[in-house]
């Protein structure tokens, strides 16, 4: 399961049928529109994005520097969001 650096659950899904990508933390009520998310999963960072051809898809964070990725949203810090 994905969590953030406070160690609270989220969850993801597509924004519409149409595409893109929303999260919350989880038992919120609303979703958030984002384009990349950083999060945890086992404790290992994750990149979280809109798969290709629709879906949600989660990548281990590669060691390049991720500040190029407009729209990013690092959840792995522990502070409120």
């Amino acid at each position: 399961m994905a969590r953030d650096g406070r160690g609270q659950a989220v969850e993801f899904a597509n924004a519409s049928l149409s595409g893109g990508l929303v999260w919350r933390i989880k038992g919120e009520q609303d979703w958030l529109e984002a384009t990349y998310v950083l999060c945890l999963i086992h404790d290992r960072p994750v990149l979280v994005h809109e798969a290709r051809f629709g879906g949600v898809v989660a990548e281990p964070v590669p060691e390049l520097p991720l500040g190029r990725l407009h729209g990013l949203i690092d959840l792995r810090k522990a502070c409120a969001i």
